[in-house]
């Protein structure tokens, strides 16, 4: 979840594989593309509910809630991404909205995701980041058919997402970030919870749990040292909101990764 730096510019590039997918009802910053490889993935992405079987994919745009969850035995790839990386994409998107979420990925742009990003986690540059991105991003415009958005996102509310997604791990709080972007804390609050179904204490806890849930998978350090890094005071609030999140305390959580 962290941003990623190359010659000075900052950006996100996030790609995992997941068995059984689920993951509770929230919304990002930036973009997520999910490619199901086996079985079927149910999605409900802003309201509109979607099966994606094996071969289909899935685009969800910044700012729309959405959760995803796993009726039988699938395998699915996602990829995760800041705007930086298909600025073109990106300026589009805050004009026009998609009417489906569903896209085909061509077999090409399949291969080209294989080829670079072959591990159950990816790490990549920036070229590489875009060399992934752009030809699905492509198939996207072509096919889920864009039409002018009724209404856009706040300017405001763009700055402090990206604050937050930045210093997540850090003491902050809605005041801090709403200062950090010269806005009022009431504005911000009113423009999380209007655009994004959520306030700010739900989106830094899925912030953290989703970052703690990855090190929890790659890493040998402990639940209390893994609490305490990614932005927790106390391991009792930690363990709360890691079970609301994936319905598993972070301990259950890794005895079933190693499973």
């Amino acid at each position: 979840m962290n941003l990623l730096k190359q010659n000075g510019l900052k950006y996100l590039f996030s790609s995992k594989r997941h068995r059984d997918v689920t993951c509770p009802w929230h919304f990002n910053a930036f973009m997520e593309i999910i490619l199901t490889d086996e079985g079927v993935v149910l999605a409900d992405i802003g309201g509109e509910e979607y099966r994606v079987p094996a071969g289909w994919g899935l685009f969800i745009p910044p700012f729309v809630p959405h959760h995803f969850s796993s009726p039988e035995h699938n395998r699915c790839h996602v990829l995760m991404f800041s705007g930086s990386l298909v600025s073109y994409f990106e300026e589009f998107l805050k004009k026009n909205e998609a009417k489906t979420s569903l896209f085909i990925p061509s077999k090409e742009s399949l291969l080209l995701v294989a080829s670079i990003l072959p591990g159950e986690s990816n790490d990549v540059d920036y070229i590489h980041g875009q060399a992934v991105l752009v030809p699905l991003c492509s198939e996207i415009y072509d096919q889920c058919g864009f039409q002018p958005r009724a209404e856009t996102t706040p300017d405001s509310l763009e700055a402090a997402m990206a604050y937050i997604n930045e210093h997540f791990t850090e003491r902050i709080t809605l005041e801090s970030v709403a200062r950090a972007v010269g806005i009022h804390p009431v504005t911000l609050s009113r423009n999380l919870t209007e655009q994004g179904r959520t306030n700010f204490s739900s989106y830094l806890n899925y912030l953290r749990c989703s970052y703690a849930a990855a090190l929890i998978k790659s890493s040998n350090s402990t639940v209390s040292e893994i609490a305490y890094a990614v932005g927790f005071g106390s391991i009792r609030n930690f363990n709360r909101a890691f079970l609301k999140i994936y319905q598993l305390t972070p301990t259950q959580f890794r005895e079933t990764a190693t499973i």
